[in-house]
């Protein structure tokens, strides 16, 4: 099965079906099992075939989730033009897990040790030009980036962003 899922073989999906009507938690489990695999080795592409799969059912977790928006974060070309980041899909993700959560998006974003400097700036620069709850959540981000990674360039860049937002006084509190 997963030899299929990972050549994008249209003939997983049947297998997939018969998996799942056969035992589907055993099946969900393992296709978890092997997407975080993927993540700690650092393949991002290949784990995010599972989550995907993982994620079309509606009563997904926002863990898996939030797995889903990291690692397409991580695959991201992380361009910072409008028109890149309106079309960028760990950026919609990221916007879902922020209206729909049980869980602060924040707290999920801080227990992620493995995610760069660039990739906390890529997602605090973008929600720190919205409004409201996602403005407040970009500003988190971009001051997590500080407290990281005090000495990157980001950092000069996400105090740069948080002055330019109105939320410099936030980080100060």
């Amino acid at each position: 099965m997963c030899a299929y899922l990972e050549a994008q073989d249209r003939r997983a999906d049947a297998l997939l079906f018969l998996l799942r009507e056969a035992d589907a938690r055993s099946l969900r489990d393992q296709v978890e099992e092997r997407a975080l695999a993927h993540r700690k080795k650092k393949n991002y592409a290949a784990a995010l075939i599972y989550l995907r799969l993982l994620t079309r059912d509606p009563g997904c977790g926002e863990a898996i989730r939030f797995e889903q928006a990291a690692c397409s974060l991580k695959v991201s070309a992380k361009d910072l033009t409008a028109d890149a980041r309106a079309s960028d899909p760990s950026l919609h993700q990221f916007g879902g897990l922020l209206h729909r959560h049980e869980t602060e998006p924040i707290k999920l974003v801080e227990k992620a040790k493995w995610l760069e400097p660039e990739d906390l700036f890529f997602v605090g620069f973008h929600f720190a030009e919205k409004t409201g709850l996602e403005k407040e959540f970009g500003g988190q981000v971009l001051r997590l980036l500080m407290k990281r990674s005090p000495r990157s360039k980001q950092a000069k860049d996400a105090k740069s962003k948080l002055r330019s937002q109105g939320l410099d006084q936030k980080a100060k509190k």
